[in-house]
């Protein structure tokens, strides 16, 4: 066993279950073949390219009728609690190679999907095992959006689902395909107020999202226009880690205050933000 290699990916592994998605012992032999040079990451790409392709779908020939309302149909009898949609084409703030267009050439619409987080996980004194509930949560909302997309894909149209735990490792933290909690803004589902969390007006920020990328031209929805924060700045003047102090969420101090490993785990241990606020269960 080499000692260096097996350190480096301790450490990788631990950082990544901060984020929810520890390494698999898959995950842990490519590594192993990466760094000790038995594999090139060319190799690695294609191997992974060959397992991940289903991810986009290419759709067949001739397209048939496919409306805003139908597919939102399909989201909703998926599990989903609501169900938004934006236009591609609204994500000009989004950085380089973050945008719809990046993750499915030819992108249109942005089909947003969301279900929210049990409300008495929120109100608990201690977080320990919520990491879990939001897990589940995020495998289950992947798990809709496949099942949109490949109802999509018989429409005759592309499509890629995107879940909560979707992404890659970024200057220290993942980063999605495309911000889902801008996307559900941009498709009506809520603001995103002063701490960085998107409030919907029926489920408060308990709200947790995936999405479906799609070439199919459907009918956006009106963005809200609320300003529920105002002069309020509880969530600011609450988070023990100031990573509300400027415009734009420190992701850093958040990370470094939010997670804390108990007993070999990591867990998520605050979520002032989130409980302070007002709207915390709706507007």
């Amino acid at each position: 066993m080499n000692e260096p290699i097996e350190q480096t990916i301790r450490e990788i592994d631990g950082t990544m279950a901060i984020e929810g998605m520890p390494l698999t012992e898959e995950d842990k032999t490519r590594m192993r073949d990466l760094l000790s040079g038995k594999q090139t990451i060319d190799d690695l790409i294609g191997q992974l390219n060959e397992k991940h392709i289903g991810e986009v779908e290419t759709m067949p020939k001739p397209k048939t009728d496919l409306t805003s309302e139908l597919v939102k149909e399909y989201a909703l009898n998926a599990g989903a609690a609501v169900v938004g949609i934006a236009a591609a084409s609204d994500f000009g703030a989004a950085p380089e190679g973050y945008k719809p267009t990046d993750a499915l050439e030819g992108c249109v619409s942005v089909i947003v999907l969301g279900a929210p987080i049990p409300r008495e996980s929120v109100l608990k004194e201690n977080m320990v095992g919520f990491i879990d509930i939001r897990s589940a949560l995020n495998k289950d909302l992947k798990a809709a959006a496949q099942q949109v997309a490949k109802q999509i894909k018989v429409a005759g149209y592309q499509s890629r689902a995107i879940g909560g735990m979707d992404g890659k490792w970024v200057d220290g933290s993942t980063r999605g395909p495309i911000s889902l909690k801008h996307a559900a803004e941009l498709a009506g589902l809520g603001v995103i107020g002063k701490n960085y969390l998107l409030t919907n007006p029926e489920h408060g920020n308990l709200l947790w999202f995936s999405a479906v990328l799609t070439d199919a031209p459907l009918t956006p929805d009106p963005k809200l226009a609320l300003d529920f924060c105002g002069g309020c700045n509880l969530c600011i003047e609450a988070c023990p880690g100031h990573a509300l102090d400027t415009p734009s969420i420190a992701k850093k101090a958040c990370d470094h205050t939010v997670f804390k490993q108990v007993d070999k785990k990591w867990e998520i241990i605050c979520f002032e933000c989130r409980k302070v606020c007002p709207y915390r269960f709706g507007i």
